[in-house]
């Protein structure tokens, strides 16, 4: 559920279902692009622009999406907030990472111009990393074509 129209629909039944005065407290963005590792040099432009793509424009839908619920409607006991989480890629690239970690740094400005943006408004924007894989039956096998690394997932090659 990543889509703009999508987006905006889930937004529209939120507010049907719940109050059309409905202001959102908080929205938690926590999607991530493709996980690769694969270096910079193997990588052509155009399956970087293809892989990158998504990933700035998810964080971009979202915010489009959840601020009219957020700076509309009657306002609540709490000032809105939004939540974008990244990693540390979101900081600083590392080898084989190029396009994660341009799509975190991406998200990252994406939340630090949000912030600039809505202060006046008194909604608070914060970017926070979590740097950690969830271990998930999509994620158990992450990294373990890597020849050291540390731990190894049963049912993994």
């Amino acid at each position: 559920m990543t889509s703009a129209s999508s987006l905006s629909s889930t937004m529209e039944h939120i507010k049907t279902k719940f109050s059309p005065n409905l202001m959102v407290a908080a929205a938690t963005y926590n999607a991530t692009s493709k996980f690769v590792i694969n270096p910079l040099s193997e990588r052509s432009p155009k399956v970087f622009i293809r892989d990158l793509g998504p990933s700035i424009r998810r964080p971009f839908n979202f915010a489009q999406a959840a601020l009219p619920l957020m700076l509309s409607g009657d306002k609540g006991r709490y000032p809105p907030t939004v939540i974008f989480t990244g990693a540390m890629a979101s900081l600083k690239g590392n080898s084989g990472l190029s396009t994660f970690s341009t799509s975190k740094f991406g998200a990252r400005a994406i939340a630090q111009s949000l912030t600039r943006e809505l202060g006046p408004y008194g909604v608070h924007v914060s970017h926070i990393i979590i740097d950690r894989i969830t271990n998930t039956e999509k994620t158990k096998c992450y990294g373990q074509e890597i020849p050291d690394a540390k731990t190894r997932s049963a049912g993994c090659k």
